[in-house]
């Protein structure tokens, strides 16, 4: 095995964790190079399904052998899981060629904030850009595809956006079911600088009220048990 190693092309690179070289088996004539890389929580995401296909993409193109598999090591228990990279190479082709046609055009991609701009060393910069453009992205509940859709509508901004919120009579059937989030609402919310709560609220309350935060491991399917007395709480 090779640990922390770089391969790279004329035109790719990649900082690949592990490289596995199995034994000859002497059906073929070389030696399958299988990338694998290391991940922190228990689940596998398509993410890093991606990246590993990406670092099989760039070991055939350095190789000209393409790797039927990668494997993804996880979790607290060093968990080996074998991933098959032939349908995810099709995809990393089409964002690398996308990328490629982005670097050769003299205009910027769009701007549009996401859960990965924490990787990215253009994160403060591209913020500080949707802020000055009170950019629709701002609202993290937003996905991509809202997003192009309020662009056909002429909305750009969050500002825009909020002007649409329309307070709408529920028929009687619905009445007990919870409002869905509103991204409108919730860019009214941020242009008023109010809170603004959906359906009626009774906060009529007797006695004192208790208030328990039990912290839980999201990426486990941990919850937090606790067992209290009430006998103490109504001392």
């Amino acid at each position: 095995m090779l640990l922390d190693c770089v391969v790279e092309t004329s035109e790719l690179q990649s900082h690949i964790h592990i490289l596995e070289i199995p034994s000859s088996t002497g059906k073929t004539k070389h030696n399958l190079l299988v990338p694998g890389r290391c991940v922190l929580w228990e689940r596998i995401t398509p993410q890093d399904k991606l990246l590993l296909a990406f670092d099989a993409f760039v070991l055939a193109a350095a190789t000209g052998h393409v790797p039927p598999f990668g494997k993804i090591i996880h979790g607290n228990a060093y968990s080996v899981v074998r991933i098959p990279v032939g349908e995810l190479l099709k995809a990393v082709k089409a964002m690398v060629d996308k990328i490629t046609v982005q670097q050769a055009s003299l205009t910027p991609p769009p701007l549009q904030l996401s859960k990965h701009c924490t990787e990215c060393e253009f994160q403060s910069r591209c913020r500080q850009l949707a802020v000055e453009k009170d950019d629709l992205s701002l609202l993290s509940g937003m996905s991509e595809k809202e997003i192009r859709k309020q662009h056909g509508k002429g909305i750009f901004s969050v500002t825009q956006l909020s002007y649409t919120f329309r307070v709408r009579r529920k028929p009687k059937r619905f009445a007990s079911t919870p409002a869905p989030y509103s991204p409108a609402l919730r860019a009214l919310a941020i242009r008023e600088r109010k809170i603004h709560m959906v359906g009626k609220v009774d906060l009529q309350r007797k006695g004192n009220s208790v208030y328990l935060d039990v912290e839980g491991v999201p990426d486990c399917d941990f919850g937090g048990v606790l067992d209290v007395d009430m006998r103490l709480l109504k001392s």
